[in-house]
């Protein structure tokens, strides 16, 4: 399940510097690797969020 969740956060995370870089282009190092580490935890925290939605759920329908 963690393993999981850090898949998807990476390529979230992957995908939100991406278009970043497309966007903004990015002149620092240290504003890339910043951006991208920020990405990717808000990808984790999308993805966790995503995950604790789907289990929550399917406990509600086991109960019902």
């Amino acid at each position: 399940m963690l393993l999981l969740k850090i898949l998807i956060g990476t390529i979230l995370g992957l995908v939100g510097v991406a278009y970043e870089m497309l966007v903004s282009n990015p002149n620092h190092l240290m504003v890339f690797i910043s951006s991208i580490i920020g990405a990717i935890l808000i990808g984790w925290a999308i993805a966790e969020i995503i995950l604790n939605n789907n289990t929550s759920s399917a406990k509600n329908n086991v109960k019902l």
